[in-house]
């Protein structure tokens, strides 16, 4: 017994054999599903055509007892559109009927209710006997109400002619038949009766199974209501269904066959029935709504494929033990030079580029190996050293980007809220540069309570753009408050930038400068998208700079600048971007867009968004807009609120403002602190840091901090539930604090939400038991508990909750 890892040969020779057994395998399962998929077209073919004739055939005889039953219903119409029909002639029509055609048994003539004079039933009935005589009676009464019958109501209903289910008639012919209805009707197109003709259905099993394709194939038949009219066991026979007679089989095959064969479709299903799986084929027989289906067992259908397959299968073992033995003793001798040649293979995988290889004298590929294998040497020799080259200077270039960027985005604001302390401005801005490094800029400052402010595109991108990009804004800082109008700024910046520009370089601009206390902004643009205004009515436009508008800055020295003047509204928002966000492209090559843009920031609520929320909007809708898609330029995107000063604000009745109540808890002490908070439960994570550090920074000990956060927890808790209930509309609340000599901090909330007043709720009673306990008031409670003072008040669309404690306590 030889293992198989340690010759090479026989691990060869059982590769080969393996590839060659699962090609000798795949053939023979080919054969084999060829044959099986032969043996079933076979079989369904010569199923459907079997069950097409006895479906011609059962066709035949009921088309033939129709045309007897329509030749008679034109005489029987005549006689009965006549004022005053013969009785006689209506049982003569029925009695000619039955002795002129041999596989009619019955016939009956019915009329409605009170159709002759006198008579509420009248159904005129002729019947052949065991002798093959005929005889007529009225068979209509109380006792055969046949008005209520299938064979009469259903072609009365439906207007057209009609075949009935098997059944058994005990009122007239006393046997199981099956009815051939046509209603009758006058030229007035009144309905006057119905005409039927009875045949026996014992002729329907003899023909049935009179065709037997395979030795366990069986036939059935089955009537529009599922009942069995062929069956092998006769018992079942109009007193079983397809579906109750196969109630508890675990196969539901069957129940879906059934359904199929009442449908009147023609088709095949695989059944799983007591251990034997079979064909079933069915089609219909169209003129009476009847199916027949035959049942064929895989064994009987699939017996000569099988016996094929187990000749092929032993076949297919024996060659391929004779090819193991004849490929084993070859790949032997061929690959008997590897063993020493190996050694010299594994040193050099091992790094050993140098090491040598072993002496080939043979004029074959084992001499091609080894030179492939020297010249792999050299070959590795070269290209490690060039490798080694190559990602040197990748990795300086790389870390030479990474600072680049962080260069760069070092020269523009990235801490917001950039005035904490200020109630009258509020700025988020972003920027995403399309490479490592952009051309987009950003930059604000105030001075003197004016805000300066700038949003420029360099032309191009990478390197070159975030160089120009970096001179910009510099120039920018160093000139802005000197120049004194945004005019004179983008004056001296382009003459500054046309000195020396040999690579042609230029960068559009909008300059503005927006006076805190008057809310006046002068502006001044060079060649950039207009800025969006947004009023908090809703209200969103473009910011008119046609009247500015001049050519990019680094084109040409000394060109003349203009500038625009606009006073704000307090609340209004500004959006300014580069073409970075309208010319966003996706997959499609369509555009972002500044109708786009318009839509989304006309959208119900958007208005009353903080600035970074709104930032964030938009960006989102720009990323399902690219969907993925390549970045193509770099965007940034800059929002201002501007808030305005308490001048800017209506007085209410009791002459204080919205606005009032911010400032004049910003104009108290020096320990004054405010953070402002989104509506999301996220935001309590913060502003728990915020008052711990309040806390601590005023002396409090941890036990009386973590009290005071478990309060305000709490009650900015309820502000989120209750205030804005809606977590799909994003909005803003803040939180501030103060604190007198006398140690006592005053912590107030400040929110626009709808009016809740949590120190309403009633106290919960601590002693019931807790399931006795209504639900709520708990968290207030423990507030008040905690709080020294609590009280709520609302002011000009203002909840306002204060809380006061004793830091020294």
């Amino acid at each position: 017994m030889f293992k198989i890892s340690t010759s090479f040969a026989r691990r060869q020779s059982l590769y080969i054999c393996g590839v060659v057994a699962c090609l000798f395998f795949i053939a023979a399962g080919i054969a084999i599903l060829q044959s099986v998929h032969q043996s079933s077209k076979d079989a369904e073919n010569n199923a459907y055509a079997q069950l097409d004739i006895i479906s011609l055939q059962i066709e035949k005889i009921l088309a033939k007892t129709a045309s007897a039953v329509d030749n008679v219903a034109f005489a029987a119409i005549s006689e009965l559109s006549k004022e005053s029909p013969d009785e006689d002639k209506l049982f003569k029509l029925t009695q000619e009927l039955v002795e002129r055609n041999d596989m009619i048994v019955g016939s009956i003539l019915s009329l409605p209710e009170y159709y002759l004079d006198g008579q509420q039933y009248f159904a005129a009935y002729s019947a052949k006997d065991s002798e093959g005589n005929v005889t007529t009676s009225q068979v209509g009464n109380e006792d055969y109400d046949y008005t209520a019958m299938d064979w009469y109501l259903v072609p009365k209903l439906l207007r057209e002619p009609y075949w009935s289910d098997p059944y058994f008639d005990a009122g007239a012919g006393n046997i199981r038949m099956c009815t051939y209805s046509r209603p009758l009707f006058d030229g007035n197109d009144r309905f006057i009766g119905v005409l039927t003709a009875d045949l026996p259905i014992e002729w329907l099993s003899e023909m049935v199974n009179s065709i037997k394709p395979y030795k366990s194939s069986y036939n059935l038949m089955i009537g529009k209501d599922a009942a069995y009219i062929v069956h092998t066991d006769p018992a079942r026979i109009l007193r079983e269904t397809i579906f109750t007679a196969t109630y508890n089989m675990t196969d539901t095959t069957v129940r879906h066959i059934g359904r199929e064969m009442v449908a009147g479709h023609r088709g095949a299903s695989v059944l799983d029935n007591d251990d034997t799986t079979s064909m079933v084929f069915y089609t219909p027989i169209p003129m009476s709504g009847w199916s027949v289906a035959m049942v064929c067992p895989h064994r009987d259908i699939y017996a000569g494929t099988n016996h094929m397959a187990l000749l092929l299968i032993i076949t297919l073992f024996i060659a391929l033990l004779i090819i193991f033995l004849m490929v084993s003793l070859v790949i032997g001798r061929m690959t008997k030079p590897l063993h020493s040649f190996s050694e010299s293979a594994r040193k050099i995988a091992e790094g050993d580029f140098n090491a040598p290889l072993p002496e080939i004298r043979s004029q074959d590929e084992m001499l091609m190996l080894k030179e492939s294998f020297h010249h792999m040497q050299t070959s590795l020799t070269d290209y490690i050293e060039k490798l080694t080259e190559t990602t040197s200077a990748k990795e300086r270039i790389e870390s030479e980007l990474n600072i680049a960027r962080k260069i760069q985005m070092s020269m523009i604001p990235k801490i917001f809220p950039p005035y904490p302390d200020r109630t009258d401005i509020d700025i988020y801005a972003f920027m995403q540069p399309a490479k490592e490094v952009g051309g987009d800029l950003y930059d604000f400052f105030i001075d003197d309570n004016k805000l300066y402010f700038a949003v420029g595109d360099v032309s191009g991108k990478g390197v070159p753009a975030s160089l120009f990009m970096a001179v910009t804004r510099s120039i920018f800082r160093s000139i802005a408050t000197s120049a004194g109008n945004p005019a004179s700024i983008i004056s001296a910046m382009n003459n500054a930038m046309c000195d020396g520009n040999d690579a042609n370089m230029f960068v559009t601009l909008f300059i503005g400068i927006l006076d805190l206390g008057t809310l006046e902004l002068v502006y001044s643009n060079a060649g950039h998208n207009p800025p969006v205004i947004m009023s908090l009515d809703g209200k969103v436009s473009f910011m008119d700079v046609g009247t500015c508008s001049g050519l990019p800055v680094g084109l040409f020295e000394d060109y003349t600048y203009e500038n625009a003047r606009i006073v704000l509204a307090a609340d209004d928002k500004i959006l300014l971007y580069t073409d970075g966000l309208t010319e966003a492209e996706n997959k499609a090559a369509e555009l972002y867009g500044e109708d786009r843009l318009l839509a989304v920031l006309s959208k119900e609520g958007f208005a009353s968004l903080s600035v970074r929320d709104l930032l964030e909007s938009i960006h989102a809708d720009v990323e399902g807009h690219v969907a993925g898609a390549a970045q193509s330029d770099d965007l940034t995107i800059m929002v201002m609120h501007v808030k305005g000063g308490a001048a800017a604000v209506s007085p209410d009745a009791e002459g204080s403002t919205a606005a009032s109540v911010v400032a004049q808890a910003s104009s108290g002490t020096s320990n004054y602190r405010k953070i402002e908070l989104r509506n999301e439960i996220t935001q309590l994570a913060p502003m728990a840091e915020w008052i711990e550090a309040n806390c601590e920074e005023f002396g409090a000990s941890t036990a009386l901090t973590m009290s005071v956060n478990l309060a305000l927890e709490e009650a900015v808790t309820n502000v989120i539930m209750y205030a804005y209930p809606d977590n799909g509309v994003s909005a803003t609340f803040f939180v501030d604090f103060d604190i007198d000599d006398s140690n006592i901090a005053t912590w107030r909330i400040v929110d626009t939400g709808k009016p809740f007043d949590p120190t309403a709720k009633q106290d919960a009673d601590l002693t019931l038991d807790v399931m006795d306990r209504p639900i709520g008031g708990l968290g207030i409670f423990m507030v008040k508990e905690i709080m020294d003072e609590i009280a709520y008040r609302r002011e000009n669309g203002q909840n306002i909750l204060i809380m006061k404690i004793n830091l020294k306590k």
